[in-house]
């Protein structure tokens, strides 16, 4: 089974002493051993304004006691017909993060379709990457200038000079060569 919660604020009981009622709250759901549990928190308006993204609304405890965390933001693509949204795995206790994830889910009549979509690909999802992502699919397109890439991107110089770098140091060392070479 599955248990979700939305959402966490929600589910505290007492508003006065959120820290305490947010431990209190994980050790509850500690005791359900066997469901999966999902737990929905919110982000601050002013998270969503700067990036989409952000930490769990609340104190620091509602991100650090989680084993997981995963945060969703919707492009705003203007289509009534289909939501797309980026997944992004952004806390892990054991194990590794696992790649960001782009769905559209398209609504029917009858029924919603789900469908992966390339994030890397779509520029609002992909302002979320980072720099080397970011960048990887206008190079593909063919060279481009440092400043072009600002352009397209927005990132920093100094950033994508330092993703340049490391992407031609992992180029090195796939081909066979290795840090150090001239």
């Amino acid at each position: 089974g599955l248990v979700i919660i939305d959402s966490l604020a929600l589910a505290q009981n007492d508003e006065a002493e959120k820290s305490k009622g947010t431990l209190q709250f994980y050790n509850a759901l500690a005791e359900l051993t066997e469901p999966s549990k999902l737990v929905i928190c919110h982000i601050s308006k002013e998270d969503i304004k700067k990036d989409g993204l952000g930490l769990p609304y609340g104190p620091v405890f509602v991100r650090n006691s989680a084993r997981s965390a995963w945060a969703v933001k919707r492009a705003e693509i203007g289509k009534d017909e289909y939501v797309e949204v980026g997944l992004y795995h952004n806390k892990v206790n054991e194990g590794r993060l696992f790649k960001p994830v782009g769905l559209r889910y398209t609504f029917w009549n009858d029924r919603i379709t789900i469908e992966a979509i390339d994030i890397e690909g779509h520029p609002e999802l992909a302002s979320n990457l980072p720099a080397h992502k970011r960048i990887r699919p206008l190079l593909l397109e063919g060279p481009q200038t440092v400043k072009a890439l600002v352009a397209a991107t927005g990132i920093k110089e100094e950033t994508i000079s330092k993703a340049l770098s490391r992407m031609t140091d992992a180029l090195e060392l796939e081909k066979g060569g290795g840090r150090g070479k001239e």
